[in-house]
């Protein structure tokens, strides 16, 4: 067994092991509950940068304590990192918002739950948002104890022969009567989205136009980004199938290992606790096939023929990445590969012995190749702090441009990551 694939095995081995730990590990950090009877404690929450509204806290009061479960019957709000949320019991409109899901329902549907909203801003006027089970947003105010849906809804509609979409943009009047005391807020209403951005963006404007402050901002989650190295092996075989061209198809071609690397560009999706990333790389690859056989043709005749493929590619990768936020972290990648070679060997040589004369000739191995190749990649990592360690698989495309022969390739590699 090859260097390279004992490699491959033990980062298997350590990503699956590191793996079932972290699955069971939990993600508490320094947090606040105030419960209903208005106690303020102060602990560690299990936070997981929620992406739709948690309907459910777990609660420690030191690290070593058993966890308690909380939900908005139980608390009036908590707090964690950079994020708070209160507890109150709301009105909320369940028509669909996807384009494919609309009705020409323009009646609202309205229910009423109990939730934990999570405030945007808050101060002498509040925003607060809902994404709840179902994926749909949802804002409110709040004025004295209560907080008020911002009602936003659309429909189909039709118009002469055609459906269109219509809008019940109801919110806009509620925002102009809830901001009333700034007079510019008319001007910013007037093509503003149902969207955090937005209102944010709004409510914003609105303390600058009454010279205050928010006492609270929730701090904005952008795509963030990772930028590093990666350098290590690959070990590649080659295969064709299909034809009646056994100078190419016979031999059993060499594997080739060889050095791998690059520069990566990973994007980090925001309100994900940083496990999906997009993951862009300008990497370089390259391989050397070789394969010979030898064979009778008669008693006096016999041939020796050597077949040689050498590419090396300039490499564009992309994949989405699952990192599982624990230390070290583990992560799994999936995508494709596009490359474009800039050196190429295509050569067989045959020696020819007739009657014990001699007799060599070369030529292009494969008459129509090309010089792109598309692949599919999976791989497994580990990572701790700024260093990583992965093993990928990638099956490419080959060279051949034969309608008849295919070639494939199959490449290991163990790439050590450096992040800047």
């Amino acid at each position: 067994m090859s260097a390279i694939l004992k490699l491959f095995l033990t980062v298997v081995a350590l990503w699956v092991t590191a793996f079932s730990s972290v699955l069971a590990q939990e993600n508490f950090l320094p947090g606040q509950v105030i419960t209903k009877a208005g106690d303020t404690l102060s602990g560690f929450i299990d936070y997981h940068n929620w992406g739709r509204n948690p309907t459910e806290i777990s609660f420690r009061s030191s690290k070593n304590d058993t966890a308690n479960s909380y939900t908005p019957f139980d608390l009036q709000e908590f707090s964690v990192k950079d994020e708070h949320y209160v507890s109150a019991m709301v009105e909320r409109e369940k028509s669909p918002k996807r384009t494919s899901a609309l009705t020409n329902e323009v009646f609202l549907r309205m229910d009423v739950t109990n939730a934990f909203l999570q405030t945007l801003v808050r101060g002498s006027k509040s925003l607060y948002y809902l994404s709840d089970v179902q994926g749909i947003d949802q804002f409110y105010t709040k004025q004295d104890s209560s907080y008020h849906l911002l009602i936003y809804k659309r429909y189909l509609k039709k118009q002469k022969h055609r459906r269109i979409i219509g809008e019940n943009r109801t919110f806009v009047r509620q925002l102009k009567n809830y901001l009333d005391d700034c007079p510019t807020v008319n001007d910013k209403l007037k093509n503003i989205e149902y969207s955090k951005y937005d209102l944010e963006k709004l409510f914003l404007h609105y303390y600058e136009c009454i010279s205050s402050e928010a006492a609270f901002q929730r701090p904005s989650e952008r795509v963030t980004y990772e930028i590093g190295l990666l350098a290590g092996a690959s070990l590649t075989s080659l295969k064709f199938r299909g034809g009646r061209t056994p100078v190419i198809t016979r031999p059993n071609y060499s594997r080739s290992t060889n050095f791998a690397g690059g520069l990566f560009l990973n994007f980090v999706i925001p309100r994900s606790r940083k496990k999906w990333i997009i993951t862009n790389e300008i990497a370089y690859s390259s391989y050397q096939a070789l394969g010979d056989y030898s064979r009778t043709i008669d008693i006096n005749q016999t041939q020796n023929v050597s077949v040689e493929f050498s590419y090396s590619y300039i490499k564009m990768n992309n994949m989405l990445r699952y990192r599982y936020p624990s230390e070290p972290a583990v992560y799994a990648n999936i995508g494709f590969s596009n490359g474009w070679a800039f050196q190429e060997t295509n050569n067989v040589k045959v020696e020819t012995i007739n009657n014990g004369m001699l007799s060599v000739r070369e030529r292009k191995a494969l008459e129509f190749s090309r010089l792109y190749e598309y692949g599919f990649l999976g791989g497994l990592g580990v990572q701790h702090n700024k260093i990583s360690l992965e093993t990928r698989y990638e099956r490419g495309s080959g060279m051949s441009l034969n309608s008849i022969i295919a070639a494939r390739t199959n490449r290991w590699y163990l790439l050590l990551g450096y992040r800047f």
